[in-house]
């Protein structure tokens, strides 16, 4: 049962009205033809709405507050949901700004979180999935790919005065990836799985040091830094190559991985 007060045209809602529902809920504002078409509010016992509207539906711009939820939505709006461009603040301090779509965050965004941490991205159905930054604090960091809410891909970890520049799986280390200690401007090249060393050669690359080739150990191997063309003399044609060259921004080098040997 509903009870309406309002302007009426041909026997249909039409101008200003209010419509009142028998469980409290009410929607005021503009009708056309018996819709919600224009502007108004639209209160129910799961949400409040208050903005556009179009044939019966939330289209436009609005600002919705989600009562379990204690979340509220200010932004763009199509066939009810949250769509386009939009802000959303929950009670416990974690805010979004960004692209939704169908109701969820997708496309770019920002997420903040109530302890500080930060991210700011691309999205997919409400999961961190594309390329994005993550910032714990301000020394612990994340710049690369991502994949439900996962750390997977390539991408660039730093903690304080360590680096690892390669690949994830399930935000752990899994694949080649460079551990670059920024004191010693050292680079130490693996293959990692699921976060360890797996068992074979790992190449130490330092840019500073006065030995162009020292073997340290039985599975390190320390290397002068020294471009690609001097590196493709110094390792066998029978070394594999592996181009590296997305080690982020800084062009360091390329590397070569394999069972390496030397002349």
């Amino acid at each position: 049962m509903c009870h309406y007060i309002g302007d009426t045209q041909n026997g249909k809602k039409q101008g200003k009205g209010k419509l009142l529902f028998s469980d409290g809920s009410y929607y005021e504002g503009d009708f056309k033809d018996d819709l919600y078409t224009g502007v108004g509010t639209l209160h129910l016992k799961e949400y409040r709405y208050v903005g556009e509207f179009f044939n019966g539906k939330k289209q436009g711009k609005g600002k919705i507050e989600y009562f379990a939820e204690k979340k509220v939505y200010e932004g763009e709006f199509m066939d009810d949901l949250p769509s386009g461009f939009g802000k959303e603040i929950y009670e416990n301090g974690v805010i979004y700004e960004g692209f939704f779509m169908n109701g969820k965050k997708h496309n770019k965004g920002k997420l903040t979180l109530a302890n500080g941490g930060e991210y700011i991205g691309e999205f997919k159905n409400d999961s961190l999935e594309g390329n994005g930054y993550f910032k714990w604090n301000d020394t612990k960091n994340y710049k690369g790919q991502w994949k439900d809410n996962c750390i997977d891909g390539f991408g660039v970890f730093t903690d304080g005065d360590k680096k690892y520049i390669g690949y994830f799986k399930k935000d752990l280390k899994n694949g080649l990836g460079a551990n670059y200690y920024v004191n010693n401007n050292v680079y130490i090249v693996s293959r990692w799985k699921e976060d360890k060393i797996e068992d074979g050669i790992s190449i130490v690359f330092d840019r500073e040091g006065k030995e162009d080739i020292v073997k340290i150990q039985n599975n390190i191997i320390a290397i002068k830094y020294t471009e690609e063309e001097v590196l493709n003399n110094r390792i066998k044609e029978s070394v594999s190559y592996l181009d590296l060259k997305r080690f982020y921004d800084e062009k360091i080098f390329s590397v070569f991985y394999c069972n390496i040997t030397f002349e």
